[in-house]
């Protein structure tokens, strides 16, 4: 799991995803990294969060946040 809080009041940033594939919790689009997603839409108050797909519970992980409305 990597989140990416935003900090500032922009609704852009760049999130670097590290070497793996990964899920973005909030689009459900599959990313393969590394890679920097530039000008990622992220209004304050959303956290941009990806599941590495590979990892040990990366579907329990991310059917919680989709349950818990994380994605939103």
């Amino acid at each position: 799991m990597l989140a990416a809080p935003k900090l500032d009041e922009g609704t852009t940033r760049d999130i670097f995803l590290p070497t793996g594939t990964w899920r973005d919790v909030t689009t459900g689009k599959v990313v393969h990294g590394p890679v920097t997603l530039k000008g990622y839409v992220a209004p304050l108050g959303v956290t941009p969060a990806f599941v590495n797909l590979k990892a040990k519970g990366a579907t329990k992980a991310y059917q919680a946040l989709a349950r818990t409305g994380a994605e939103q």
